[in-house]
């Protein structure tokens, strides 16, 4: 030990001194005042944007009026970082000082040397730098459980059901057993940490030296190891204990929630480990008083073991030896309390359970009277354009309004030309040019403007959607303030109410400058300097605006319900509502949770949006009990509950946390009058619950094995002609075939069918009627059908319908398709619609012309008459990427429709006699337009203008034929051959086909005429 009076910096040597010491000691380094000017700049550039950014929030909030909902959270984060911080701080001091203590003053080691050597003269400094850099490694972790905690302490943890295994309530497992857990993790990871640094700095200072003569780790820090070791084997323990009360959210069994394996292995086994993890924690702490190294490494060794066969090889065992050839009788109670948990999680406990009538296999067995009532009922309400980009596409087509474009399209309800229709809808927003300056984009271009209205039924011109509404004009539809500076697609800040803001109208662009009441003012210099900071723009500073001109920022809907409420899961698809005075988004909000007893978890990839604020998120229970209303002009965002206190115990919580941001649902016809007819289900919800239904329609366990009864949602038919001779989902070889008695684990869950992930069909916004009911009503459908089996059949098992009514808002119903009937899945009535000769030449023949043809949703609709199959015919010309809609497909019991019209179409399909009156364009409600071109059947109107012409052809009179008409005169003539085949009329039958040849003889000469026409044209 070197004398009380030398010095590391003094030029003195010692036998203990490494040899590289004198090449250290050489000279002092200078202080690196650049390095620390340009460190204190970057720590002070940091804290400014960084106080910046408080203070941008909390003008935020105030603007919401929710400066409580910011403060709570703020103060909720400070305290948690505190008691982080002072745990940490604590622990990390006692293990700095004792490996400082424990430092040899004369390090024999070069990297200790060096330490030594820097820090010498400063010892306290590095201790309190070393403990400084802890607590920012530790304490913000603690931070981010900040819901947990406010859970914890504002929710009622006696709420809800007892589970049948623990006898412990609802609330437990949602607010006191993540709280539990999550404390454990955090000081689970505080003494591992520690540990690892007493080790690795006992190494650095030279105070531990492992391989060297007289290198062992001294003795106090030997027992600060070991009270840290056994420190981490108690929580450990603890650990294990709550991972027993977790076992009732497992996933291990045949059906989620703890089954037979759980039960008799893991159970007692979870046990036992933690009485071993005591054990080795006291074997820890003996190694450490008596200096034993050989007792510890024991028991950590047999704990290792004791791990691996308990958790692992036993319960593997006892699954493979009894489990799985007793499957699933030894499972019947577990399944039965999963399906009772399950039905409660996902709210299908009020799922009405109805059989569906009117499922004969042939319309004509019913009245022509139903008939013709039915069919006029589907032409009125049919859907042909829908959320999809196809109509985002064809609304952008026909609207030329400046730098505005539609960015989505949703479905919704409003009265045009006097009666009720359903219609589409599309917010408008700016195209951000690449050519905008900074004044364009911030001071200029500042909010969209109006709405587009358009009957989902009908088309004009070359098969557009015929828009009856812009909002730009005093039309149908509009709101006395149409302005949207909140909406969708609007990401970047803007500084509204000066007089560069501009309407972007197609005439009289005159300047509007905002008088809403929402926005933050920007005020004089230095609350410009906090913007500027916070924004990252220097031309707030630079730049002259009023200082009552007003920022408003965080104007995307989601992202702005996201920054108020980020405990709640927000819906993929927002929709916006015209009312008088102005135009409102409704978000649907979920409250979610991964700890329900019993309650199974979905593989939800299939059918969620990515975007959904529900999509990558494990949970097993879900709750849509938050509408979101946020007004499109001042960005003013009210939340309003939709369920009963008591009935989701998650929102009750947060209600007791923020007692300012909830209104109770009463309140919603008050704040927003008429909003109440425009609400729609839940689309992400209803999902889930198409999921969950695919398995869980059944109530008891014996059914619930039952592989008739394992259905799924429907598969999507293919939807361009690309896809035609593609393997058909509906047509797979039976060596795919997943064994049903020998099924994985994947495949025992209530899944998607795992063959068809990509292609789950979409729920469908719908205006129907059906059987046994007196009156159409809006729903959102979807359809069941049964899983793969060896036929290889997706027959069509029941139909889901959620009303979106005010009347019968949120009733959901199961419309179960009788075992006895057969009835076609979506994908099936496709290959059928297909099969037609007319359809499939058809198809062929566009094809061959240049064009693509594309077809729309599969739409199944039950009725009085059985089940009528309907889907739009898209073309998309050789010299455009825009679909035009063409024809429509209908199928209704075996016989096979393609028709311009879809009262023709309709009617044709089910053996309804053709309406005399014809449809014309002022019945637009009732056709996909009028029928401008001829049918199948040789009948032709006019329509006045030619609005709703599918084919787009000229108004009045008889049109000429065009190549489309030629080819179905032609699909026809081929029909007509094989019926005169079957009767035995071999001289008709090559009459018609003779027929079909010169018919499309004559289509590829009209064909090459008219190239020949385009080509030629001389150029002006």
């Amino acid at each position: 030990m070197s004398s009380p009076g030398s010095d590391v910096g003094d030029g003195s040597s010692s036998p203990r001194v490494s040899p590289l010491r004198p090449s250290i000691r050489i000279r002092r380094p200078r202080r690196p005042v650049a390095f620390l000017v340009v460190g204190a700049a970057v720590a002070l550039l940091s804290a400014s944007r960084g106080a910046a950014g408080l203070l941008t929030d909390s003008w935020w909030f105030s603007d919401l009026r929710q400066v409580s909902v910011w403060r709570t959270r703020l103060l909720t984060t400070v305290v948690l970082f505190l008691i982080g911080t002072l745990i940490v701080a604590v622990v990390g001091a006692i293990v700095v000082r004792s490996v400082g203590r424990a430092a040899p003053y004369d390090p024999p080691d070069s990297t200790a040397a060096r330490l030594r050597f820097l820090f010498g003269g400063r010892a306290r400094a590095a201790g309190a730098a070393a403990v400084a850099a802890l607590v920012m490694l530790l304490a913000p972790a603690l931070t981010h459980n900040t819901s947990i905690v406010l859970l914890m302490v504002n929710g009622d943890r006696g709420v809800g059901p007892r589970d049948p295994i623990f006898h412990r309530p609802l609330g437990f497992y949602l607010f006191e057993l993540p709280f539990l857990r999550a404390i454990t993790g955090w000081l689970l990871a505080v003494t591992a940490v520690m540990t690892f640094v007493i080790i690795i700095s006992a190494h650095i200072v030279g105070a531990w030296r492992p391989g060297q003569p007289g290198g062992r780790l001294p003795q106090s820090l030997r027992m600060l190891v070991s009270i840290f070791g056994a420190a981490w084997f108690v929580l450990r323990a603890i650990g294990l204990l709550l991972d027993r009360w977790q076992l009732v959210a497992s996933g291990s069994g045949y059906v989620d929630g703890p089954g037979a394996t759980d039960l008799r292995t893991r159970l007692p086994g979870l046990l036992i480990l933690a009485g071993i993890s005591v054990l080795v924690a006291v074997a820890i702490l003996y190694g450490g008083l008596k200096r034993d190294l050989v007792v510890p490494g024991v028991a950590v060794v047999a704990s290792i073991v004791a791990l691996l066969v308990i958790a692992q090889i036993i319960p593997r065992a006892y699954r493979q030896i009894q489990v799985k050839p007793n499957s699933p009788a030894i499972e019947t109670v577990s399944i039965q309390r999963n399906i009772d948990a399950t039905r409660a999680a996902y709210g299908l406990s009020g799922v009405l359970d109805s059989p569906l009538s009117a499922t004969a296999s042939s319309p004509t067995s019913t009245p022509v009277a139903t008939r013709v009532k039915v069919a006029d009922e589907l032409a009125s309400n049919a859907r042909i354009w829908g959320p999809a980009p196809r109509t985002v596409a064809a609304f952008n087509k026909v609207l030329s309004v400046d730098y505005l474009r539609v960015l989505d399209v949703d479905m919704d309800r409003y009265v045009v030309d006097g009666r009720e229709k359903l219609v589409a809808v599309g917010a408008l927003d700016r195209v951000a040019l690449k050519t905008e300056t900074w004044s364009q984009r911030h001071l200029e271009r500042t909010h969209g403007y109006g709405v587009v209205v358009a009957p989902a039924g009908e088309v004009v011109g070359e098969g557009d959607p015929r828009l009856v509404s812009t909002g730009l004009a005093g039309t149908v539809v509009v709101a006395k303030q149409p302005r949207l500076y909140v909406g969708e697609g609007t990401d970047s800040f803007v500084v509204a109410g000066t007089a560069s803001e501009t309407d972007p109208v197609l005439k009289n662009n005159k300047a509007a400058r905002y008088t809403g009441a929402g926005g933050v003012p920007i005020g004089g210099f230095w609350k410009k300097a906090v913007f500027a900071l916070h924004f990252s723009d220097r031309n707030l500073l630079v730049r002259s605006v009023a200082a009552d001109a007003k920022v408003l920022f965080v104007r995307n809907i989601r992202t702005r319900a996201e920054k108020l409420a980020p405990f709640l899961r927000y819906d993929a698809d927002p929709y916006p509502v015209v009312l008088r005075d102005r135009i409102v988004w409704v978000i649907d909000a979920y409250t979610v949770t991964n700890n329900y007893p019993y309650s199974q978890h979905f593989d939800t990839g299939a059918v969620l949006n990515p975007s959904s604020g529900l999509a990558g998120v494990r949970f097993n229970s879900v709750r849509a009990s938050v509408k979101v209303v946020i007004d499109g002009y001042d960005g003013q965002v009210s939340m309003y509950r939709t369920t009963q206190n008591g009935t989701d115990p998650i929102l009750d919580a947060w209600a007791s946390v923020h007692r300012s941001l909830f209104r109770n649902a009463d309140r919603l016809d008050k704040d927003w009058p008429g909003l109440r007819s425009h609400l729609r289900y839940p689309e992400d919800l209803f999902r889930l619950q198409s999921v969950a239904l695919g398995r869980y329609h059944v109530t008891q366990a014996a059914a619930f094995v039952d592989p008739t009864n394992d259905w799924t949602p429907s598969v999507a038919a293919p939807s361009t002609s690309i896809d035609r001779n593609a393997a058909s989902p509906g047509l797979s070889t039976a060596s795919s075939e997943p064994d049903l008695a020998t099924s994985t684990r994947s495949e025992d869950r209530a899944q998607v069918d795992p063959d068809s992930a990509s292609l789950v069909a979409e729920p469908l916004f719908l205006r129907h009627r059906y059987p046994g009911e007196s009156s159409t009503s809006f729903v959102l459908q979807q359809t069941l059908e049964l899983r793969r089996s060896a036929s290889q059949r997706r027959l069509l098992r029941a139909v889901i319908v959620a009303d979106s009514d005010p009347k019968n808002y949120g009733r959901v119903r199961l419309l179960r398709v009788p075992s006895a009937i057969e009835v076609l899945g979506p994908t099936q009535a496709f290959d059928r619609m297909r099969a037609n000769p007319r359809v499939s030449t058809l198809e062929t023949q566009l094809g061959q012309v240049g064009s693509k043809v594309n077809f729309g949703d599969v739409q199944v609709l039950p009725t009085d008459a059985g089940v009528v199959y309907q889907r739009p015919l898209f073309l998309i010309p050789e010299s455009s990427v825009i679909e035009e809609l063409k024809y429509v497909l209908v199928l209704a019991g075996d016989r096979v429709t393609i028709e311009p019209s879809l009262r023709t179409a309709f009617r044709q399909a089910l053996g309804a006699p053709q309406d005399p009156t014809g449809s014309t364009a002022g019945s637009s409600s009732s056709s996909a337009g009028s029928s401008a071109g001829p049918s199948q059947t040789g009948n032709s109107t006019g329509g006045a203008s030619g609005v709703g012409s599918l084919g787009g052809a000229a108004a009045g009179g008889a049109p000429p034929a065009s190549v489309a008409d030629v080819l179905i005169q032609a699909a026809q003539a081929l029909d007509e051959a094989d019926a005169a085949l079957k009767a035995g009329d071999l001289g008709l039958y090559q009459q018609r086909v003779d027929d079909a040849r010169q018919l499309l003889a004559a289509a590829t000469k009209t064909t090459e005429t008219s190239t020949e026409t385009t080509t030629t044209q001389p150029k002006k």
